[in-house]
Parts: structure tokens; sequence; C-alpha cells
């Protein structure tokens, strides 16, 4: 019996390497061997993520219709950061329908980075909350003001300008028409008027236009669209552009369009 516990012992002691090296195997190969229910849960949570994605971006494009709100930079990059990883992803997808299973080293590798980009896509969803808020306060449209210029014959441009402020405060007034001979300030009055009111925050939008008196209704309707960030390209009929537009400026609350008509000059080559 002394014999028997001894071998069994020295048996133990042999195999018990080997149940190392067993355990050390299943470790190593642990992502390989769930790699098909690790893809499954990879698909999922990178659907979960898109559809947050998908709301967030939803929320920014009302923000910027709606309020002339644009995103923060944190925002951006998690949208970034986001599109990064479906594009890992869709890589390594790629690349498992491309290596066979006698490549066991590199479905491993890959079976581990499925493993990563679970993690990633987790802590990217959660990231996406934003419970301070997506965008800052920025007005649509034209947002810089214009440098300054100094009123030429300031007393009866000061009334000017403040005759047109009290009129654009003036909720019956729709409509304002500055006109006169070239060269008497009518773009200098209307450049303080512009300045002013961007600063203001009486308007959710101020978007100035500059078109020529020779233009037709095609072109002042495009130059609107993109101030206003809006693509018309798939409408044709200038009925249809005109009602896009101005769903467009109703979206974005009170507006103040600023159309100024310039002169265009015709040049005829001698021949």
């Amino acid at each position: 019996m002394e014999h028997l516990g001894t071998i069994f012992e020295t048996g133990k002691a042999i195999c018990a390497p080997l149940g190392t090296v067993f355990e050390m195997g299943k470790a190593i190969c642990a992502p390989l061997l769930s790699l098909k229910e690790n893809d499954d849960i990879l698909d999922k949570k990178i659907e979960e993520l898109s559809c947050r994605e998908r709301d967030v971006r939803k929320k920014l494009e009302i923000e910027k219709q709606q309020y002339g709100k644009m995103p923060k930079s944190e925002v951006e990059l998690w949208l970034k950061n986001v599109q990064n990883i479906k594009d890992k992803v869709h890589d390594i997808k790629q690349k498992l329908g491309e290596v066979s299973w006698t490549h066991i080293w590199l479905r491993m590798n890959l079976a581990k980075e499925v493993e990563e980009k679970i993690k990633e896509a987790v802590e990217l969803k959660e990231n996406g909350r934003f419970q301070e808020g997506l965008v800052v306060d920025l007005l649509v449209g034209s947002t810089e003001t214009f440098p300054p210029i100094k009123i030429v014959g300031e007393t009866t441009a000061l009334k000017n300008l403040q005759k047109i402020e009290e009129c654009l405060m003036d909720d019956e007034v729709g409509k304002i028409g500055v006109y006169g001979m070239g060269g008497v300030g009518k773009t200098t009055i209307m450049t303080h008027i512009h300045n002013k009111f961007m600063k203001a925050g009486t308007f959710n939008s101020v978007i100035w236009v500059t078109v020529s008196k020779e233009s037709d209704l095609k072109e002042l309707q495009d130059r609107l669209s993109k101030a206003l960030s809006e693509d018309l390209s798939n409408y044709k009929d200038a009925l249809c552009k005109s009602a896009k537009l101005f769903e467009a400026f109703n979206r974005r609350g009170k507006f103040l369009p600023e159309l100024e008509f310039q002169n265009q000059i015709k040049r005829t080559n001698a021949r």
C-alpha cells in the first residue's frame, strides 16, 4: 500500500504541470471559444450605440434649426468616436469572413479585438448620455458681425437707424424697405442693424444675403437656402422651394432675413 501511495503521489506530481498547461491553454483560447457568442453580442451593442447616435443627431438637428444652436466639442468628438468604432467593427467582420479556421492565431487576435470592441461600445453608449446638454448657443445664418463702418451725415442717418430699429421691434411690421440713391449709406445703416441684432438675441436667426438686382427667383432661393444650410437640390419647382424655405424659417422661430440688392455692372467687350 505504501508503494501504491508513492506511485499515486508521483503520478499526481507529474500530471500537475499538465493541468496547469491545460488551464493556461483554456484561458488563452477562451476568446476563440466564445467568438460566435461575442460576435452576436458585439452586433447588439453596436446597434444600441447606433440608436443612441441617431437620437443625438436628431436632437442636434432640431436644436440647430429651431434655436440656432451648435453641438459642443465633446459631442462632436463622441460622434467621431462612434463612427470610428463602427468602421473598425466593419473591418473586423470583414477579416473574420476572410480568415479560415486553420489560421488559429489570426482568429484568436480577432476574437480579442471583438471583446475589446464590446467594452468600447458599452462605454461609448454610456458616455453618450450628455446630461449637461448637447449644444452651445449660436445664432443661425450669418454668425459673424461685420466690421463697423462710420456713419456719415450722422443726424439723418441716426434718425433712420432708430426708425428701422423701432420697426423691427414692432410685431405688426413684417417687411421693411431701405431705399435711396447709391452712396447715401443704405448698406452702412443696415450693417449697424445687422451687428446690433446679431448680438442682442432678439431674433433666433439673423441672415444677411447679398443678391444682384438682376438676379432671378432661383438665385435668390439658392442663396437663402445656402445661408440656412438647407439642401433644396431635390426640389426643382420654385413654389416647392418657397414652401421649404418658409418651413425652414419657421422652424427657427423669430427670424430676421436681410436682403441686400446690388446693381450689377454689365461690361461689353470691344471688338
